[in-house]
């Protein structure tokens, strides 16, 4: 069988390399041109003006010769991804790049934390926070050797999709199938041209899926009141931090957070919270696995920022430096974020959106996996995760159900809405508890969770159910499929 994947991010080439290893024909493409192809294809273009990325010719240069770019932050990898990671044979090189996280800590903007859960982990599987880039760039080698092919630079702007509605007899299709018409299965078109057929099409193209936005027009995110920054700083030879430490102010919602990204650098980040702007929580015409969450255009005020709901990667370091310094003041944050914003490497203007759930993320022979369907707040740390179990899950029930993918399809949703949902819940219940009404409520809070905390150490209960984060996704469609 052969599938098309759009969006190279994270979930996509997860399941693209899972595919692959069991006799899959692979196609995988990401709307993005690394930024080494647009340099050198800057002089091309009248003037030698930077072309927009979505302008330039597309590109299927060799897997070997295409780098993800350094965008986002760090991942955290609880036991879940770990065992993801390890059926996809790049557990050991993620788990060589990261740090340990031993703890969750919930602090007051002055640096007090008033509660402190502990990561409880097994001796196999150890919490550890990695940059993204470590991650994709180890899913890309095992895709080089693989053979598999990647395409960038490939914006989708149509699905034709050539197989029976899911309501037809295969009498009715044969009937209604023009003379020279393509039989069966997807053809995806691109805004250079192109095209791509294959006998299926998934959409692992984030929150503003292009996928989605064709199939399922009426499916959009919603925008939060969150915008800010990610960021990663190097620590010059400090020790890394052993614990996630998130910083709330509870009565206006506002937060920080600074977490390990392996021995070398720090992932952290600030985030206002702001009214979301009307009419940005549209799906865009993406296509590419780079845009998670969403950016923002900072505003002009020293510590003030701007709404948008993509991400955006700034090279104006010393402009956003000052932004930071001026957010960091403001809010009377711990002296290391001093620190974080004088040796800061790279920034990330995001705002956050989610989805909200779908009743299905399948259309005839096309599918939804990862953001592109049940993309989520980030405040428990398992967007990546949840994809990265979309991923092998989907594989494991395209393999056992050979010439059967729309089944396949129904019982990814049928496997996995249940678990999204609760996942992207806890984390919105998360975002809520931080933005208290009053003194007061966050006087409350703070106490509720302290109490929270003591539970958690006597029980071994982390700060996140233990279902969450021991699940093996591997076996539960194992079981589900020795059930039907």
């Amino acid at each position: 069988m052969k599938v098309l994947i759009i969006g190279g991010g994270i979930a996509g080439p997860a399941l693209a390399l899972a595919l692959v290893r069991s006799n899959h024909e692979v196609e995988l493409f990401d709307r993005v041109v690394p930024q080494h192809q647009r340099l050198q294809q800057q002089q091309q273009w009248p003037g030698g003006r930077a072309a927009d990325p979505e302008e330039q010719p597309s590109s299927d240069r060799p897997t070997t010769e295409w780098e993800p770019e350094d965008i986002g932050g760090a991942v955290l990898v609880n036991e879940n991804v770990l065992r993801v990671l390890e059926r996809l044979g790049v557990r050991a090189a993620v788990v060589a790049a990261s740090t340990p996280v031993v703890r969750h800590e919930l602090c007051s903007f002055n640096g007090r934390p008033y509660a402190v859960f502990d990561t409880f982990d097994g001796p196999d599987y150890i919490t550890g926070g990695v940059l993204r880039s470590v991650l994709t760039r180890a899913l890309y080698r095992e895709l080089v050797a693989a053979g598999v092919r990647l395409q960038t630079g490939k914006r989708l702007v149509g699905i034709e999709q050539h197989g029976p509605p899911d309501d037809a007899s295969p009498a009715q299709h044969q009937h209604q199938q023009p003379e020279g018409a393509v039989s069966g299965g997807v053809t995806a078109r691109f805004a250079d041209g192109s095209e791509a057929h294959g006998d299926v099409l998934v959409g692992a193209d984030g929150v503003h899926s292009a996928v989605r936005t064709l199939l399922f027009p009426t499916a959009r995110p919603r925008a939060s009141p969150y915008l800010g920054y990610f960021a990663v700083s190097p620590l010059h030879g400090r020790p890394a931090p052993q614990s996630f430490a998130v910083y709330v102010d509870a009565p206006t919602g506002n937060y920080a957070f600074v977490m390990p990204a392996g021995d070398e650098f720090v992932h952290w980040g600030l985030f206002e919270t702001r009214a979301p702007v009307a009419g940005k929580s549209g799906a865009g015409g993406g296509g590419g696995g780079s845009s998670g969450a969403g950016s923002s255009r900072g505003g002009s005020d020293r510590g003030s920022l701007d709404s948008n709901d993509r991400w955006e990667v700034t090279g104006e370091l010393s402009i956003e430096r000052d932004r930071m310094y001026g957010l960091v003041e403001k809010w009377g944050l711990p002296r290391e974020f001093r620190t974080l914003v004088r040796d800061v490497a790279r920034v990330v203007r995001v705002g956050f959106s989610s989805m909200d759930p779908m009743p299905r993320w399948q259309n005839r022979d096309c599918v939804l996996i990862a953001d592109s369907c049940h993309a989520m707040l980030p405040f428990i740390g398992q967007g990546a995760g949840m994809g990265l179990e979309d991923a092998l899950t989907l594989a494991v029930l395209l393999d056992r159900l050979p010439g059967n993918p729309r089944l396949a399809f129904q019982y990814l949703h049928e496997l996995r809405a249940r678990r999204v949902e609760k996942v992207a819940a806890l984390s919105e219940l998360l975002a809520q508890r931080s933005a208290a009404t009053s003194h007061l409520t966050s006087a409350i809070g703070k106490v509720i969770m302290k109490l929270f905390s003591y539970v958690s150490r006597f029980s071994g209960q982390s700060l996140f159910s233990n279902d969450i984060i021991r699940h093996d996704c591997y076996e539960a469609a194992e079981s589900f499929l020795a059930s039907k």
